[in-house]
């Protein structure tokens, strides 16, 4: 439940972090490490991840409307079921 809207949070290492539920809106994780961390029903509207590592990331009903983020970071997440994609579109 962290509240790190518009934090500075570029170059962070959160490898394995549990995070549900935190709220990162407008947050700047550009180039951050976030390698099997659970983001779980997470704010992350207009979060910029460019360049961050999702790989093995749950977003299981994250909020990533308006994130900077490309198709294949998004593909690195282990799961992004029932997740809002950048474009307002619900994941399967």
């Amino acid at each position: 439940y962290a509240v790190l809207t518009g934090a500075n949070l570029r170059d962070s290492n959160f490898t394995g972090a549990f995070m549900r539920h935190a709220n990162l809106s407008g947050a700047d994780l550009q180039n951050a490490v976030l390698r099997n961390t659970v983001l779980n029903s997470t704010n992350m509207t207009d979060v910029d991840l460019r360049g961050a590592d999702l790989r093995g990331a749950y977003l299981v009903d994250a909020d990533l409307t308006g994130a900077l983020v490309t198709a294949a970071q998004l593909k690195s997440a282990r799961t992004l079921v029932g997740a809002t994609l950048p474009d307002g579109r619900r994941h399967d």
